[in-house]
């Protein structure tokens, strides 16, 4: 039934409010991140700060750098006592972040992807571990990336490992879905340099991988990967010889670095190892990353 016009517009008003709560949490959460706010020197009330930045909502347009800066000045002042020298520094560092949030959403190419643990993995020198990863990333001159680059692959993948070591200690998904602003926070807290809205997302990525690995070891993973690109069954055979199809799911990462390191060390000339296999895999490794992002994309939902 097609819906009728008050319908369509009350669904919309419905859309704009959760649209507004969500920035207003995520804005809260921002606040929450700063120092000040965990030694107890500034003190805000949760409710009286969602409440007026969603009330004055349309005052936070981080296009318009002079509204915007006035906008979350009256936004602090109303909802918190301050017992430092510098409120306006302050003020300037929280409007700069929620900025940083809102750049990082508008550019996906910025954006938090399985890819960069997978990157990660394909960067270490030979021999090494991946806890080694962060060392042989800042050494590696020629990947093909920058300075800049390199030192986000290493954040990103500090980020997440924490995120995952949060989620791990917990031992319980639904617990760890309804401990998730927490969780989140704690993070934050710690690594600083990644904005909220991508540690969130890893937040759903690690879950969907759990999820995932309740129903499925990588056998699954593997035939769907090898009907999706139709691939024969021998291309399929190469990359079981690497990668078992009891592996748990949970257990692809390393045995994917596994069976890098392992091609990367051998003489290809000298060996049964096929110069395709490397691509293989890695092409495996991009469907299992579609797969837990499509399940993360039904969390956030």
């Amino acid at each position: 039934m097609v819906p009728n016009a008050e319908e369509v517009r009350r669904r919309e008003i419905e859309k704009k409010a959760a649209l507004v709560r969500n920035e207003a949490n995520l804005y809260w959460k921002i606040v929450l991140r700063q120092p000040e706010v965990g030694e107890g020197t500034i003190q805000l009330l949760k409710d009286t700060f969602l409440k007026n930045f969603e009330a004055n909502y349309s005052g936070f347009d981080v296009s318009n750098e002079e509204s915007f800066l006035a906008a979350t000045h009256n936004l602090l002042q109303s909802a918190g006592r301050f017992r430092i020298l510098d409120v306006k520094s302050f003020e300037q560092r929280v409007a700069k972040a929620y900025q940083k949030e809102q750049a990082y959403r508008n550019n996906r190419r910025s954006h938090f992807s399985l890819d960069i643990l997978f990157q990660t993995i394909d960067l270490l020198s030979a021999n090494k571990q991946e806890e080694a990863a962060e060392q042989n990333m800042a050494n590696k001159d020629d990947a093909g990336l920058s300075a800049q680059e390199r030192e986000n692959l290493i954040l990103n993948f500090r980020a997440y490992n924490a995120m995952n070591a949060k989620i791990l200690g917990i031992g319980n998904l639904k617990e760890a879905l309804l401990k998730k602003d927490t969780l989140v926070s704690d993070v934050a807290l710690i690594h600083i340099d990644i904005t909220i809205t991508a540690l969130e997302f890893m937040f759903r990525n690690i879950i969907a991988q759990q999820l995932l690995s309740k129903k499925y070891n990588c056998d699954t993973l593997i035939a769907e990967w090898s009907k999706e690109y139709n691939f024969e069954e021998e291309l399929k055979t190469r990359v079981l010889f690497y990668i078992s199809g009891d592996t748990p799911l949970l257990k692809f990462r390393p045995k994917y670095a596994q069976a890098i390191q392992s091609i990367n060390n051998t003489d290809v000339s000298k060996s049964d190892v096929l110069d395709s296999d490397l691509f293989l895999l890695r092409s495996l490794a991009n469907f299992y990353t579609s797969w837990i992002m499509q399940v993360s994309e039904m969390i956030a939902a």
